[in-house]
């Protein structure tokens, strides 16, 4: 009788055995596999697929267009605002562009960054407003900079501020940053058209404004040669900046050039009673020291 229930005890712990090793190898293999369809899937692994190209394939160049600056959702991919780079074909991403002919009648479907190549999920045929073109009133351009905490008030330029864009540059070999767009409305941070700031929220990676289509040009010419610093502007502030004269590092330290003391210019000398004097632009004569 003992033996016997014995027996069936140890057959039922066995089978619980079983039972419980094979679902641990389901969870195994279902956790494996969720895993690799994962990584395969991640942007950053989504790439031409080089698993069959042989050695010498995954080491060739090829042309690719990429972005001269930033472009905006919505606007027209023209052949002037893309530069043709080589790139080994190895980490291209699948949809990656190679020609200018592949963005004839295209339109950016979001923002473009400088410097990453043209993949066709981010371009359409169908041209698309972007939620800021009805803010775009007649005379005005709305051009994008990107910023961070340091050059954009910690974060706090938010859509519906006012700016004021200061570039800072080399001048003769000396930091110098002048005033060159004033009050400058903000359409956009990234790509949210509105809300105000809150405690915590991130800062944005770039700002949109509204200004003339000439300021636009200053903005952009100014973000390849210096850094752009916003500054927030209060909706009544009233006061202005000479822009037309930069501050550099003699103007905050008030240096300037030193002026020797009774340093008299001489047109000639003239010898009286054997003494010399130094005969000046007006005439008059000063004793010279020898």
């Amino acid at each position: 009788m003992a033996r016997q229930f014995g027996s069936r005890f140890n057959t039922g712990s066995r089978d619980h055995e079983r039972a419980l090793i094979a679902g641990l190898g389901t969870v195994i293999l279902a956790f494996c596999g969720g895993a690799a369809l994962w990584f395969s899937t991640t942007p950053e692994n989504v790439a031409v697929a080089s698993t069959h190209l042989s050695q010498s394939q995954r080491d060739q160049m090829v042309s690719v267009l990429v972005p001269v600056r930033d472009i905006s959702e919505g606007q027209t991919l023209t052949s002037e605002l893309f530069r043709e780079e080589q790139r080994p074909i190895e980490f291209l991403r699948v949809g990656t562009i190679r020609s200018l002919e592949e963005i004839k009648n295209r339109y950016a479907m979001s923002t473009l960054l400088e410097g990453e190549p043209l993949v066709a999920k981010r371009v359409t045929a169908q041209r698309r407003l972007s939620p800021i073109s009805p803010q775009i009133t007649k005379g005005k351009s709305a051009v994008t900079i990107r910023v961070d905490d340091l050059n954009s008030a910690s974060g706090m330029v938010r859509p519906g501020e006012l700016v004021d864009i200061a570039w800072i540059y080399q001048l003769q070999d000396q930091p110098a940053i002048s005033l060159i767009v004033r009050s400058a409305p903000v359409l956009a941070a990234d790509q949210q058209v509105e809300g105000e700031f809150r405690l915590g929220m991130p800062t944005p990676g770039t700002i949109t404004l509204l200004v003339p289509p000439a300021e636009a040009l200053q903005i952009q010419l100014a973000a390849k040669t210096g850094t752009l610093h916003l500054s927030l502007r209060g909706p009544d502030a009233e006061y202005e900046v000479d822009a037309d004269q930069p501050i550099t590092k003699n103007t905050i330290t008030r240096e300037s050039a030193p002026i020797a003391k009774n340093t008299i210019e001489c047109r000639g000398t003239l010898k009286v009673n054997g003494e010399r004097y130094c005969v000046s632009s007006d005439g008059s004569l000063t004793l010279k020291a020898d």
